[in-house]
């Protein structure tokens, strides 16, 4: 799945209809296209199912406001992934996600223009959590399951 929300317009807020009438790959197309074309730069990415293999993340999010990334359940079989989900914004909640990877594979990549601006809490992950390069420090490290 891939969001992308590059505006310069102001900061909006992204709403969606329910797509329970669509196939799952139509709604994955649907949401990518509304944050894509919207000037709206807030996303919330909220009880998805991702399964998948390749060397490329299962989930990419890049956008210029604020992402809501929560109970979340994602599969990744490739040892040759370098990050399963990968998060850009200019401020991240990670919350309650399941995500199951091998130990080397980055579970959640976050990359936060202000490295402040995170919250990453109940999260159950097999690879390491990481916040703009670094490995998840306090206080949220001890808040999460990593490498289960």
């Amino acid at each position: 799945m891939r969001i992308l929300g590059l505006s310069s317009e102001p900061a909006g807020k992204l709403q969606a209809a329910s797509f329970t009438n669509l196939s799952t790959h139509g709604q994955l197309n649907a949401i990518s296209s509304l944050a894509a074309s919207a000037a709206a730069v807030r996303a919330g990415v909220v009880n998805n199912t991702c399964h998948g293999y390749g060397r490329g993340p299962l989930t990419e999010i890049v956008i210029t406001g604020s992402c809501r990334f929560s109970d979340n359940q994602c599969a990744c079989a490739s040892e040759k992934v370098a990050a399963v989900i990968e998060v850009t914004a200019e401020a991240v909640i990670a919350a309650e996600n399941r995500v199951e990877c091998g130990r080397e594979a980055r579970a959640l990549d976050l990359k936060l223009v202000n490295p402040k601006a995170v919250t990453v809490l109940g999260n159950i992950v097999g690879g390491p959590i990481m916040v703009n390069g670094a490995a998840l420090g306090a206080p949220w490290q001890p808040l999460n399951v990593i490498g289960a």
